[in-house]
């Protein structure tokens, strides 16, 4: 039995890739800026996408295949607004970031599915909202603690932190990767 379910938590574009972070350009943001956003210099767009395969008899998970994809469409900076060039770097790790943040739960998301005992329907839906809550929640609130990556005290702090879990993860593959 083979089940192909996607999440999709942000833009749905053709152009959604997977793009390695810490190759992530500021040419890569292809979308159109939205200036009502007045503390947001720029938003990475990404979606999930994920496929499960069940044993013969359907009762538990013998593969799961999860990625994060970007998507350039849909991902903009501000460029005329950042003169300051050391701002304008520190900006773009921590759009990185916002993607190793997002892969590192994809990662425990992914172990998740592996580990579950039964495959009811309830049970999957229930992870994947617990997952896509834990997300954004994950998201907004590096968002706010680093102002959005200016504040350069608090933004290595996580960054130290997600680095340090990304790379734990390591044995853990994401489609792509």
């Amino acid at each position: 039995m083979l089940f192909f379910m996607p999440i999709i938590c942000a833009a749905q574009k053709n152009d959604c890739k997977y793009l390695d972070p810490d190759r992530l350009k500021w040419s890569d943001f292809r979308g159109k800026a939205d200036y009502n956003k007045k503390n947001t210099d720029a938003l990475t767009a990404t979606r999930y996408q994920f496929s499960i395969a069940s044993d013969t008899m359907g009762t538990q998970f013998v593969k799961a295949e999860v990625g994060i994809l970007f998507c350039y469409g849909s991902s903009w900076v501000k460029s005329s607004k950042i003169a300051d060039k050391r701002r304008w770097e520190r900006l773009l790790d921590h759009e990185r970031l916002h993607i190793k943040l997002q892969m590192i739960n994809a990662k425990k998301f992914k172990m998740q599915l592996l580990a579950l005992n039964n495959l009811d329907k309830i049970n999957l839906n229930k992870l994947i909202s617990e997952f896509s809550a834990d997300d954004h929640k994950q998201s907004d609130l590096y968002d706010a603690e680093t102002k959005h990556g200016r504040n350069e005290q608090v933004q290595n702090k996580w960054k130290i932190r997600i680095e340090k879990e990304y790379r734990s993860l390591d044995n853990v593959l994401l489609i792509g990767e």
